[in-house]
């Protein structure tokens, strides 16, 4: 799997597959997802980046 995703929208897409993951990646990706939304607020239309 890719850790970079381009968009946060294809992030929310990829949450239904999180619930196989590890819970420890599991968390991982939630708090990237919040990292998404602030960024999303913040103009800086990036990615996730997740620190596994």
């Amino acid at each position: 799997m890719k850790l970079v995703v381009p968009m946060c929208r294809e992030k929310r897409k990829k949450m239904k597959m999180m619930v196989t993951m590890d819970s420890r990646r599991r968390r991982k990706m939630i708090v990237c997802q919040a990292m998404c939304i602030l960024r999303e607020t913040s103009k800086f239309k990036k990615g996730c980046k997740l620190h596994v």
